[in-house]
């Protein structure tokens, strides 16, 4: 397939029939903006993706796809522009229908377009992003960070932002790192929310399956920064001490930004098995007083940046 971002014919035939001798997963999401999709009255659990299983979705010579009626998760998406991505030899694709309901189960009509996924996400692109690094038989390796998305990490962690279908999941999680923790409130460990968050969300699709990815940022306070791994072992150890950069950007010019410098050591380590999800805890160190200021202002959302 050539650069251009939309499919020709040709192309989206191959697709279509590699789709019907090969199903794979699909990840559905709503089209519009939350914001206005809240405003409309659309269903919460419409806000967020759901997975439809390599099976459930039959594809015909004509086009139209029909998703199985067992799928509950897809109910609230009915009648509503929706976003279909998937993978299709390691290559990130999407289009969008409208998702109607039918006789055999849901139904919506592959346009005459298909588009690929596109990674557009740059360190100049966030707030600010961080380096992790260390050093191992004589090379210095630097793990890029950038702040997961959908994440407000100047908020306070809520259960609002997990997917109605996985709360109970995610509550049973979180009650169990809570003991494990011998915490005496939950209160004193709230950024947990966004661990079990990440640990039973659905991961988005890339451009390209199987890239290596910079570490996703889902918490930071001035006393610890939590960053999340889908697929890949980024071989960060229990109790290990690493060099950390934080970068922040001050200003519409992307070369001025505020630089810390410091470093963590990894207090906890998070696995999702099934997922194959990672969030490790770094306990922050090293960190100077004019710092710790900064952070604490940038945080509160206090700073002019």
């Amino acid at each position: 397939m050539d650069g251009n971002d939309e499919l020709n014919s040709m192309e989206r035939g191959i697709v279509l029939q590699h789709l019907r001798d090969n199903p794979v997963p699909l990840t559905m999401s709503l089209e519009r903006e939350d914001e206005d999709a809240s405003a409309a009255g659309i269903p919460p659990a419409a806000l967020f993706p759901v997975l439809i299983p390599a099976g459930k979705a039959e594809v015909f010579d004509d086009g139209i796809v029909v998703l199985s009626k067992g799928i509950r998760s897809i109910k609230p998406f009915v009648n509503q522009q929706v976003r279909i991505q998937f993978y299709f030899q390691h290559l990130g694709l999407c289009f969008t229908a409208k998702l109607v309901k039918s006789q055999r189960g849901y139904a919506l009509a592959v346009p005459s377009q298909l588009r690929k996924l596109s990674d557009s996400r740059a360190a100049d692109d966030v707030p600010f992003s961080a380096q992790i690094s260390y050093t191992v038989q004589g090379s210095h390796v630097s793990l890029p960070c950038l702040p997961a998305s959908g994440y407000d990490l100047l908020g306070r962690p809520g259960w609002d932002s997990i997917k109605p279908g996985v709360q109970s999941v995610a509550q049973e999680l979180f009650e169990r790192y809570v003991y494990e923790l011998h915490a005496v409130d939950s209160e004193s460990v709230t950024y947990l929310i966004s661990v079990c968050r990440y640990l039973t969300e659905q991961p988005e699709l890339h451009a390209v399956e199987g890239l290596a990815r910079p570490l996703e940022i889902i918490y930071i306070d001035t006393s610890m920064l939590i960053v999340g791994s889908r697929e890949q072992d980024q071989g960060l150890q229990l109790e290990a001490d690493y060099g950390l950069l934080l970068e922040f950007k001050t200003g519409s010019n992307a070369s001025f930004r505020r630089k810390l410098s410091l470093g963590c050591t990894v207090s906890d380590v998070y696995l999702h098995e099934a997922q194959r999800s990672r969030c490790y805890v770094c306990a922050l160190k090293e960190l100077k007083r004019e710092d710790e200021r900064f952070l604490s202002e940038y945080l509160a959302g206090s700073l002019s940046l």
